[in-house]
């Protein structure tokens, strides 16, 4: 089975395939083809031909684009391998070279994954990626399993740090220094011959990836850099598929432990035969040990500490074996990855007292030392408390564990004399080190405390110290002078009080009454100048009138460009609204993206219209914003009066009413209040307010229309209809109500009751008869939306007992054109269960042709504009011919909709259309009709087939 999969996940079997080549050669599929670009000529402007980038067909070519020219989007068509994949990670190659493939977030294979070795063939586009070109927005098909691998290059860490060999296919040779699995994947860390790099694998069950440590292998993967924030290059880590892609040159001893322990002044001392570093044996009793991170012993020759995220408890002078990897850097090598075991005993080791002079000499690093000093200060609010220390010339840090008892600590003064016992840690001057004659540098020392208890006060500093005298001589001369300034300055300040009072109530008082971002009026302002205004326009005999501004889409400019280019949007807005309207005029800011317009002294109604109008025109200038123009428009609502007798709470809710229809009627202009609009409003506020309630009530009932046979003539299904007979407001059209529904996001419970109770009373109706008919049923767009809808189609068939294919969902073009993955499951899914797909109203509005061969429909109806006119107009009948050829050409079945008349009836028969549904053949009628209808044409068709047989 050949699969097509796009970024989306849709796929297309080898049957589709040849169902889409049927459709690229019939003869009247090219005609309707065509046609429709004249038919359309009128409606769709020609867009300018863009400039054709070539396509890149191998890896090499793809992967060698300048940026410059990656970020073009050159067309891609490669035939590659899958060399890696996991749920992050697309890595292919083909004979050139390789390539990483930039899938789209939470993508899905409807058919699996790829795996390793899986041939694909990739449609795509060239991208940047963070270090080279990508391959993205990739349509992928599979093609197959090759068993034939690729020849990956020996490679070196230094080599990998030149980015050339970015997602190609390398080797690594090394010793696995330590293995870290996370619930998805392994890393494995591996120390080569010039430097330590790590690979990474998707974690299978059952594999022992610990066993590795110690092991010398060789790995096989794609090479793939590390990044920091600024997109820098860092290092370079290998994607390896699984453990095929392993190959262990030197497997780790089985009891490591059991390799003779080495004295730890040997560690890394120059040998001719010295290889990759493996792990080494050490054996001391235990002078210090921060559990998780750090163990130090000390053997007959030196000290040495061990980093050990082993948390295993040991006691200070306890024997101690250590398996570790031996790593230089410091003034002697320590131990990483390391972990160990207690071999019991308990002597502890003695500190050797030293001077601070002593210590900087390095002689003692690693070893537990006694050493005194002065306290000079510390810090005690990180993890790992500090105390300073100094000593003659020197200044050491004395670090304490992280996690231990501080209490003691805080009550030591600055200048107390304290002993201390700990590990002595020796830092050295990298860079001096390497200019010097193979001789380290010595920078400083710092001392390691096992516990709070190492820190002994030898002596306390006296209270009575210099600066605590100097202090309070000080502080009683400035309270004197304080006191006595005080008389002096206390009217000042009395003053100046008073009137930052006065001040800070005249801003709070703006603050209330103005928008903070835009600084216009707040609605509260706006309230009391609509008053004063309405009060002058009674006194005065003039008019007054409000208009009602919302900017366009302006949830569009927030998520496409963030909240401060939204608040930039409408700071601009504002200032160009103040400037198109008078000094006695006032721009409010209601909140978010509305504002109002009160115009004052008014004679023509007429007048407020014009402001409207000049207003939507000012405003439909594009707002620079950063490097972009971004264009923006507003719907105004208008409401004038001339005598001034409505209150401001009205006078708002009609301009508000006013500003909704014209956002209705297609934004970017401006309507007049009107008693109609009110109206309006209000009978679609009793619509929405009455279809919450219908299903509780049960005011819905559903109709059925007979769908007849052109060859036949005979019954063989129906449609369902909903019909809303509502006890407050009488009898509703579907045109009026299923709009309501869909806009209050009711149609969806609504859709879900229409489904059910057809299929239960066609079910009924099928075994009263004894005869079964074809059922079709409406789906709204919203309800495709809802992740549960195949699972109730599912469960109003088990429940009527009806035959899956003799339902018929109808869906409308809307729902197809955004050819989303969702769409495409959804449908995939209902086509599963066995149930048939209509498109309906075909005909009108785009009639995509792309539409019929993405995705499964099994009928179309012709919409019965077309039909009505088929019978007086040429082009009417030439459309209709096309679409019946068009859709018999693919193996889809046409229905025609609105047959009203004989003739209409008799044409569409010439023409071939298999299915017809009008008045002409029956108008709509309850479930007792459509009983005594079937159970008449059932009688007359026995009655006919007796007659035959005699």
């Amino acid at each position: 089975m050949v699969r097509r999969v796009s970024s989306t996940g849709s796929y297309l079997n080898r049957a589709d395939s040849i169902r889409v080549q049927r459709w690229d050669l019939h003869p009247a599929c090219l005609a309707f083809a065509i046609l429709l670009p004249f038919l359309e000529a009128g409606a769709q402007p020609l867009a300018p031909v863009a400039t054709k980038l070539r396509t890149l067909t191998t890896a090499l070519e793809a992967h060698s684009l300048p940026v410059s020219e990656a970020r073009l989007h050159y067309p891609i068509h490669i035939r590659a391998t899958v060399t890696y994949y996991d749920d992050d990670i697309f890595f292919v190659h083909d004979s050139t070279a390789g390539i990483f493939v930039r899938l789209p977030k939470k993508h899905i294979w409807p058919s699996g994954p790829p795996s390793v070795g899986t041939i694909v063939d990739i449609h795509g586009r060239s991208g940047t990626g963070d270090f080279a070109p990508v391959l993205e927005n990739p349509s992928i098909l599979f093609v197959g399993h090759s068993n034939v691998s690729f020849k990956a290059k020996p490679m070196t860490f230094t080599r990998l740090l030149t980015g050339t060999e970015d997602a190609q296919l390398v080797e690594i040779e090394g010793v696995v220094q330590s293995v870290f699995q996370t619930p998805t994947h392994v890393i494995v860390e591996v120390a080569t011959a010039d430097g330590s790099m790590s690979a990474t694998t998707a974690k299978a069950p059952g594999v022992d990836y610990d066993g590795l440590i110690d092991a010398t292998v060789r790995i096989r993967g794609n090479a793939g850099p590390l990044f920091n924030a600024d997109g820098q290059m860092t290092g370079f880590h290998v994607f390896f598929p699984d453990m095929t892609a392993v190959t262990i040159a030197d497997v780790a001893p089985s009891n490591p432990f059991s390799i003779p322990p080495r004295p730890i002044k040997s560690l890394s001392v120059f040998t001719p035969t010295a290889t990759l570093p493996h792990r080494i044996h050490v054996r001391g009793r235990v002078t210090l040990q921060w559990p998780g991170k750090m163990l130090c012993i000390q053997d007959e020759t030196q000290g040495l500490c061990a980093l050990s995220s082993q948390n295993t408890h040991l006691t200070l002078g306890e024997s101690a074996d250590i398996l570790g990897f031996a790593i230089p850097g410091g003034y002697k090598p320590s131990l990483i990855n390391a972990v160990f075991k207690p071999l019991g005993g308990n002597d502890p080791v003695l500190p050797s007292v030293i001077t601070a002079k002593e210590a900087f000499r390095g002689n003692h690093d690693s070893s537990l030392v006694q050493i005194e000093g002065q306290l000079i200060g510390h810090e005690l609010d990180t993890k790992e408390g500090t105390l300073m220390l100094s000593s003659g010339k020197f200044i050491f840090p004395v670090i304490l564990p992280e996690g231990s008892i501080e209490s003691h600590i805080p009550a030591i003064n600055n200048g107390s004399k304290l002993r201390i016992t700990g590990i002595c840690s020796v830092k050295i001057d990298t860079q001096m080190t390497s200019r010097g004659r193979g001789q380290t540098v010595i920078t400083s020392f710092r001392i390691l405390l096992r516990s709070p208890q190492d820190v002994v006060i030898l002596a306390i500093p006296s209270w009575w110290t210099a600066a605590r005298i100097f202090f309070l001589l000080a502080l009683t001369i400035a309270i004197t002078a304080a006191v006595l300034g005080w008389v002096v300055v206390l009217r000042k300040r009395v003053d100046q009080q008073t009137k930052t009072i006065r001040e800070s109530e005249k801003r709070f008082r703006h603050i209330a009454q103005h928008d903070a971002l835009t600084g216009l009026p707040t609605r509260m302002l706006l309230h009391d100048r609509i008053q004063i205004a309405l009060a002058r326009a009674r006194r005065y005999k003039t008019g007054i009138a409000l208009l009602m501004l919302d900017v366009d889409n302006f949830k569009q400019i927030n998520d496409s460009l963030g909240h401060h280019a939204g608040d930039q949007a409408l700071c601009v807005t504002s200032q160009r609204l103040v400037a198109m309207v008078r000094k006695i005029d006032t721009v409010a800011r209601m909140g978010g993206d509305e504002f109002v317009v009160l115009l004052t002294d008014l004679y023509k109604a007429e007048s407020a219209e014009m402001v409207a109008a000049k207003i939507i025109t000012a405003l439909s200038v594009p707002i620079p914003i950063g490097e972009e123009e971004i264009p923006i428009s507003v719907s105004v609502g208008v409401c004038a009066i001339s005598d001034g007798e409505v209150s401001a709470d009205v006078l708002l809710k009609s301009v508000d009413t006013a500003m909704y229809h014209a956002k209705a009627d297609g934004r970017n202009c401006f309507r007049v209040f009107t008693t109609e609009m009110e109206s309006a409003t209000i009978r679609k506020r009793q619509l929405q307010s009455g279809l919450g309630r219908a299903l509780e009530l049960h005011e819905f009932e559903l109709e059925y229309q007979p769908q007849i046979s052109f060859s036949t003539g005979e019954l063989t299904g129906v449609e369902a209809l909903l019909r809303w007979n509502s006890k407050q407001l009488g009898s509703i059209g579907p045109a009026e109500f299923i709009p309501v529904a869909e806009e209050a996001g009711l149609i969806v419970i609504i859709g879900e009751w229409v489904m059910r109770e057809a299929c239960r009373q066609i079910g009924l109706l099928e075994r009263s008869v004894n005869r079964s008919l074809s059922l079709a049923v409406n789906l709204s767009p919203r309800q495709f939306l809802h992740k549960d809808l195949c699972q109730m189609i599912h469960e109003a068939l088990v429940q009527s007992g009806r035959s899956p294919h003799l339902l018929t969902v109808e869906i409308t073009e809307n729902i197809l054109m955004g050819d989303s993955f969702h769409i495409h499951h959804v449908l995939s899914e209902i086509r599963k269960l066995g149930v048939q797909l209509a498109l309906d109203d075909f005909g009108i509005g785009f009639s995509n042709l792309s539409y019929i061969t993405r995705f499964p429909v099994d009928w179309i109806k012709i919409d019965k504009s077309l039909i009505c006119h088929s019978t007086t107009q040429r082009n009417h009948l030439a459309v209709v011919r096309a679409i019946v050829a068009m859709a018999h050409g693919l193996d889809i079945h046409v229905m025609a909709e609105g047959v009203e008349t004989m003739e209409q009836f008799a044409l569409l028969k010439t023409e071939q259309c298999d299915i017809a549904q009008g008045f002409y053949l029956g108008r709509p009628m309850d479930l007792p009709k459509l009983q005594a209808l079937v159970t008449t044409l059932e009688r007359d068709r026995v009655k006919t087939n007796a007659g035959f047989t005699a």
